[in-house]
């Protein structure tokens, strides 16, 4: 007898555990993915995207009077090539920075 209320005690609690965690997650539950809303995803993507790289290929000011400048990613490989050159005797090793002007 006592051995049958531990079991049914047992499987009560587990019972109870499952009922709370289900309540708990139905409101918490995400909405399911339509088609509009994956196509709105697609856009605001785009539009993330469209941003990043018109500013990643842009110059801006940063700060005026500091004079700091963002410039293009790919106008700064060229620099820092220039700058540094690349030669296979100066790849992988340090180099002092041009003293600045």
């Amino acid at each position: 007898m006592n051995k049958m209320f531990s079991y049914l005690a047992i499987l009560g609690a587990l019972g109870i555990f499952l009922l709370i965690v289900f309540i708990a997650y139905l409101p918490n539950r995400p909405p399911s993915l339509t088609t509009s809303l994956s196509n709105q995803r697609l856009i605001k993507l785009k539009e993330v995207q469209a941003q990043q790289k018109s500013r990643i290929n842009s110059y801006q000011w940063i700060d005026r009077s500091k004079g700091i400048v963002q410039i293009p990613v790919e106008r700064a490989i060229e620099l820092t090539i220039q700058t540094y050159g690349e030669t296979s005797s100066t790849i992988g090793s340090y180099q002092e920075p041009p003293a600045a002007q």
